[in-house]
């Protein structure tokens, strides 16, 4: 044991008593120079170290509030590197994990430490399926406004009025009742074959995608699909998954359009939502949650059906494509899941009746 030559205060007479401190796992034992008398001191009980000239004092803690006992050393430098060493400890949970760690052998660490990176991976992307709802639907709009804002800044919006009535009207059918979502559809002006749909309810519909249309109900299929991207948050989960945890941490404190000017924020997250494609588990809750509300409108979903069979063409379909893959397991699960009973046909019949006037709407705008 390290040993330290001191000066004991009792706290009650002025004189000190000559002694040892002996450094231990727990504290320090002090013991007096005639062994008359001897006391145990933890580190826990240890108030402050101070130096004072020369000298070091040690201040300890009693319970009674009246009474400060002090030890006065010289040569304190063994026990500070125990004491230290001691704090550290108390501060950070994992050292004595850490301790532990590094005495096992080889084999025994490595197996330890796959395990742990295992158990990690499983916790995180367990994580992943509930993290977002901690996310306030405030900053769903917050991200959709600002993002709309700039597609709009870049591209031609076609305002034609015959079109938005249309899309205004499927949107009322499609809208389940209590839905706190506020849908703004935008049509762009744009031969792309391709739809956006951004958090807050913000979805654009390219004129292309109108235009090669066959029917009124396939657009309507695809508004209902990018409807639940938003109505399931997909965006947000998106971001959560991509850019991070941090943008949740940053969602707490408030982000705000300030924010969201920088280039490196703003290519992220508009990277994110409007360029990466979702996974294949989003785009089948998307598509399950299409059918849904195809079903509970009573509209046939053929139109959804005949969209994505159209993907053979692949040169005029790339866009869609890119962020929405289609294969013929993804067609069958809309077909398995449509309802048997059948459907109104007269929802959107005067749309049907005038759909090749309609569609080319925005060449007219």
């Amino acid at each position: 044991m390290e040993e330290i030559t001191c000066e004991y205060f009792d706290g009650i007479n002025a004189i000190p008593s000559n002694g040892k401190l002996f450094i231990e796992s727990q504290g320090l034992r002090y013991i007096s120079e005639n062994e008359l008398s001897e006391e145990m001191i933890l580190f826990k009980q240890i108030q402050s170290v101070e130096k004072v000239g020369i000298s070091y004092n040690i201040k300890i803690k009693t319970q009674n509030a009246g009474i400060s006992p002090l030890i006065v050393v010289k040569d304190l430098s063994s026990f500070l590197e125990v004491f230290n060493h001691w704090k550290a400890s108390k501060t950070n949970p994992f050292s004595r994990f850490f301790d532990l760690f590094l005495k096992l052998s080889l084999p025994v660490k490595v197996v330890s430490s796959i395990l742990c990176v295992g158990l990690f991976v499983a916790l995180f992307l367990f994580a992943l399926g509930w993290i977002h709802t901690l996310i306030p639907t405030s900053m769903d709009e917050k991200i959709g406004s600002y993002v709309s804002t700039k597609i709009i800044e870049k591209k031609e919006e076609c305002t034609n009025q015959e079109l938005r009535a249309f899309l205004g009207k499927s949107v009322s059918i499609l809208n389940k009742p209590g839905n706190n979502w506020n849908f703004k559809i935008h049509i762009l002006n744009d031969n792309e074959i391709n739809a956006i749909s951004l958090p807050g309810g913000y979805i654009f519909l390219y004129s292309g995608l109108i235009e090669d249309s066959n029917s009124p109900e396939e657009v309507v299929g695809v508004l209902a699909h990018e409807m639940s991207h938003i109505e399931q948050r997909h965006g947000i989960r998106q971001l959560v998954r991509v850019v991070g945890i941090s943008f949740l941490i940053s969602s707490f404190i408030g982000l705000g359009a300030d924010t969201f000017e920088t280039m490196e924020t703003f290519s992220e997250v508009f990277n994110t939502i409007v360029l990466l494609k979702y996974s294949r588990n989003f785009e089948k809750e998307a598509d399950l949650g299409a059918i849904q509300k195809l079903n509970n409108a009573k509209i046939a979903t053929t139109g959804f059906i005949e969209f994505f069979q159209k993907f053979d063409n692949l040169t005029s379909y790339l866009s869609w494509i890119s962020s929405h893959p289609a294969d013929s397991d993804r067609i069958n699960f809309i077909k398995e899941n449509t309802s048997k009973e059948k459907k109104l046909s007269t929802i959107f019949q005067n749309e049907r009746d005038n759909w090749e006037q309609i569609k080319m709407g925005c060449q007219h705008d």
